[in-house]
Formats: structure tokens, sequence, C-alpha cells
């Protein structure tokens, strides 16, 4: 099953996970940073990170710079939970410099109390990561003149991915 989730990193922690994803043991030796080896190959799956990070904006809030990470996941239930756990984990562990801000399933739907729930329609059940207002900070302007949006709308669709019902 494929699942989108939109994460809410500050500029701190994303120099960490950066650091991390960009670590050569063989030249650097071994990694002994507060990222974990399940943290780690969680963040290497944001395909293309470089390029996905640059088509949201940075918003500034709580006195910090924060970015948008999207990363994607086409796994089977049994995964799907445990990266569920490992998600949810990681805003517990690292409070104010994380936050989860909206999941989806391929057809665009919320992901919804259960991850792995493929009957569960838009209208049924309470989103897992409920959508903040503060999401419409991340979109990019919609010209070149810097007009902001006024809703939230869909960035990189992933090949065969219905757009999001916000």
């Amino acid at each position: 099953m494929f699942i989108n989730v939109w994460l809410a990193i500050t500029d701190t922690a994303e120099d960490v996970i950066l650091t991390r994803l960009r670590w050569d043991e063989q030249v650097q030796g071994e990694y002994s940073g507060p990222i974990t080896e399940r943290q780690h190959r969680l963040f290497r799956l944001m395909a293309d990170q470089e390029v996905v990070r640059k088509l949201f904006k940075t918003t500034t809030a709580q006195g910090k710079t924060w970015k948008l990470w999207s990363i994607s996941f086409n796994e089977d239930n049994n995964a799907l939970l445990k990266i569920k756990f490992e998600l949810d984990n990681l805003v517990v562990l690292y409070p104010g410099e994380l936050n989860i801000v909206g999941a989806w399933h391929r057809d665009g739907r919320q992901v919804g109390t259960d991850w792995t729930d493929e009957t569960q329609t838009a209208t049924i059940g309470t989103p897992t990561y409920p959508i903040p207002a503060s999401l419409i900070d991340f979109m990019p302007d919609i010209d070149e003149a810097g007009t902001r949006p006024t809703s939230l709308s869909d960035i990189n669709l992933v090949m065969g991915q219905s757009a999001r019902i916000f």
C-alpha cells in the first residue's frame, strides 16, 4: 500500500538528519550521532530529497525555521504500522523540532485512524495526522510576483497518485 507523509522539520533537525544521510562510514568512520539506524532508513525513503525539499516554501514559526519533507512508503500493512510507530516516536523524541502535517493514500484520501484500512473513505474516520492550518505557509508562491496561495494544493504528485484531499 502506498502512503505519502508530509513532515515539518526545523532547520536544526534537518541539519542533523542530512548529516546522517550524507555520512560516509568508509571515509568518516562509524556514525555515532543522535539519528538511529531505523530513523536513517526512514529518512532515506525520501526520493530525490534535494529536489523535493526545494519544491516547498520555508517558513518561520515559534522562532524557528521550518522546512517540509515529503516521504512516500509503498509497503505491506505490517511495515506501514512499524513506520507509523517510528514517525510517532520521532515526534515524541524531538518535540518542537518535527511535526507530521499530513498523510495520504495513493488515491488522495487522508490516512485515517487505521493506516491499513483499504476500505476507509475520505469522509469516514478522523485522519491520523490532521492537517494544521499553518500547512499553507509551506505552499510555494502562485506566481513570480510572490502571490501567496489562499488554499492548499498538490505539490509533486508521484506517478499514479491522485490529487490529495485536503
